[in-house]
């Protein structure tokens, strides 16, 4: 059973509700719970905490949350924890639902948290049987950039084929639209197809098993150049963990 916004804004007052609350929400109130709902979800990805939620334009409370079913429950109680001052409870609010919400934002945090892999250092010496991608006679290890740890990376698998789109609505001024884009890609992502469904770009990717320019760095990029119809030209970078299938 799909999830709505509605959802999980009902299962926060019922968590309220459990903690005393007396009154019904009024038509204002869930209005107000649906732009705190879509603030929460929002300061969550930007702190690389990845539910799966579905960010839209015109937010509805009939919409589908995307919110992943391991998260559901923390995730309401997190937003209740965020309604209480619109009921006058934010001074003393219940100590079982801070214990509650306390337990839900670490488990959150640690269940979506993204953390790199170590690279060897490169006061260590390689190996003789470590030569790809860097010259024979370099005996020690170099140093190798890592991708962003951020819920915005995006992990493949070599030989995924896969489809993703760029939203470029939150940017573009008011009668402003997107005129022209290029797009190019590293040699270990291959572009199979690309459109413009202004605002939005959409394209199709391959991962390859072929990652021989930019050795330097462990992920591949997307980038994305758009040319607005008001003359604005905006650069986009998307990142890519490729990885190998063991």
């Amino acid at each position: 059973m799909e999830l709505l916004k509605g959802d999980i804004i009902n299962n926060a007052y019922s968590e309220l509700r459990i903690s005393g609350l007396t009154v019904d929400p009024t038509s204002e109130d869930n209005k107000l719970a649906l732009r705190k709902l879509e603030s929460l979800a929002h300061e969550y990805q930007a702190r690389n905490i990845d539910i799966g939620y579905n960010f839209e334009n015109d937010p509805d409370t009939g919409s589908f949350s995307g919110v992943l079913p391991q998260y559901e429950n923390s995730f309401s109680v997190c937003l209740a924890e965020r309604l209480l001052t619109d009921f006058g409870k934010g001074m003393t609010p219940d100590p079982i639902l801070m214990k509650s919400y306390s337990a839900a934002a670490s488990y959150l945090m640690s269940n979506t948290a993204h953390i790199n892999p170590t690279t060897p250092s490169s006061i260590f010496p390689r190996g003789s049987s470590s030569t790809r991608g860097w010259p024979i006679y370099s005996k020690y290890n170099h140093k190798i950039e890592l991708a962003p740890n951020s819920a915005k990376t995006i992990d493949m698998w070599i030989d995924d084929i896969n489809d993703y789109e760029e939203d470029y609505q939150p940017i573009l001024k008011s009668g402003e639209d997107i005129g022209t884009y290029t797009i190019e890609v590293d040699d270990g992502i291959k572009i199979i197809s690309d459109s413009l469904e202004s605002p939005i770009i959409k394209y199709r990717i391959e991962a390859l098993n072929n990652q021989t320019t930019n050795t330097s760095r462990a992920y591949q990029r997307v980038k994305i150049v758009v040319t607005t119809t008001d003359a604005r030209r905006i650069t986009r970078y998307i990142n890519f963990n490729v990885m190998e299938n063991n």
